[in-house]
């Protein structure tokens, strides 16, 4: 059987469907106000702002070592600052997750080197109950916008390198870093090894000799002096050179080993003692020094600290014994060179032959 709904009932009816959906609509909205109202206050804190233009430096970004560590931070607003914390962390810069503390980190003996801005503070006994916190704490007082610095010295860096530590800055108006902060922020460094550069320098000492040689040994001609035909009325005369540097701290003693002049068994005698030259009288000697009776020689030449012997550096004077020093340098040294300068006379008498000598220069030094 079918029945027809009049005008007025289908009005009514619509009506209420209307009423229920404008009710539904209002539980649902009232719903999601409370749910909006819940999530915002869960999130409220008594900060005011945060902690702005933060920065952190250390003498030292090395693992282990105790140093010294600086803060600058800038306050905006006017909290009331009785306590600054600074707790350092391995994992995480913020404030809802649970600190762990670097392993080695050593805070609890920290000092205060200088503070600025918001000043007045002390370090807090309750520094001392652990070791990656620093509770600055005064009487509580209403902070002054502006740059806040604070200098601590004293503090054992984590000992895990290549590493990142945060540190997370919070002020209190308590004055023991308890309760809700007021402002906070979060500054960071790492903790690395040192790097190390190493190079090595050879120790070295440098020797040459020849008729002519440069200062610095580039080049070395000859090893044979030929000093002709001997007289009875001139003396006979020449000259060789050396050349010595070293980089021994030590420096570098030089001398000359060999005999006189020889002929089989036929001397020329030397002069050990020193003396000048005399013509007929038979004679050998040496020196390192410009000479004018007879006009040979010539001094020392090079940027080095080498000396002549003072044995040998005496103008017109002449000595040998195998042996001698002929030159040092009680330091390290860049090149000398020294030139040999031969003297040789003989007398009427001298049996005839050809005299020869060899003679070698020797350098040494200790390293």
């Amino acid at each position: 059987m079918l029945m027809q709904e009049n005008d007025a009932d289908v009005a009514s009816s619509v009506a209420v469907r209307r009423v229920h959906r404008f009710v539904w609509y209002f539980q649902l909205s009232f719903v999601l106000l409370v749910c909006a109202l819940v999530v915002v206050n869960s999130f409220q804190s008594r900060s005011s702002a945060y902690l702005m233009q933060r920065t952190m430096s250390t003498d030292s970004g090395m693992p282990g070592v105790v140093t010294n560590h600086r803060y600058r931070f800038d306050v905006l607003g006017t909290p009331t600052i009785g306590s600054i914390v600074f707790e350092y962390c391995d994992n995480s810069p913020i404030a809802a997750v649970v600190c762990s503390a670097p392993l080695g980190m050593n805070a609890a003996t920290a000092s205060i080197l200088g503070q600025s801005g918001e000043t007045g503070f002390s370090i807090h006994p309750d520094t001392l109950l652990t070791n990656n916190k620093i509770i600055l704490t005064r009487t509580a007082t209403a902070a002054t916008p502006g740059t806040l610095s604070y200098d601590f010295g004293t503090i054992t860096n984590p000992n895990a390198s290549l590493g990142t530590t945060f540190v997370r800055i919070s002020t209190y108006p308590t004055i023991d870093g308890s309760g809700i902060f007021d402002d906070f922020g979060a500054v960071s460094f790492s903790i690395q090894n040192a790097l190390t550069v190493s190079v090595y320098v050879p120790p070295f000492l440098t020797l040459c000799t020849g008729v002519v040689v440069d200062v610095d040994c580039a080049t070395s001609n000859g090893v044979t002096v030929d000093l002709g035909e001997l007289s009875k009325t001139s003396p006979n005369t020449a000259t060789t050179q050396f050349s010595v540097a070293t980089n021994s701290n030590t420096g570098y003693v030089a001398s000359m080993q060999g005999s006189t002049m020889t002929a089989g068994n036929r001397i020329i005698p030397a002069l050990a003692s020193g003396g000048n030259s005399q013509v007929g009288i038979s004679q050998f000697g040496i020196n390192l020094t410009s000479n004018t009776l007879p006009s040979v020689g010539n001094g020392v030449v090079g940027a080095g600290t080498g000396v002549v012997n003072s044995s040998y550096n005496n103008p017109n004077q002449f000595r040998f014994n195998s042996g001698d020093v002929l030159a040092s340098s009680t330091m390290s040294t860049d090149f000398n060179r020294f030139t040999i300068s031969y003297l040789i006379n003989v007398a009427d008498g001298q049996v005839a032959g050809r005299y020869a000598s060899t003679l070698t220069v020797i350098a040494t030094t200790t390293f």
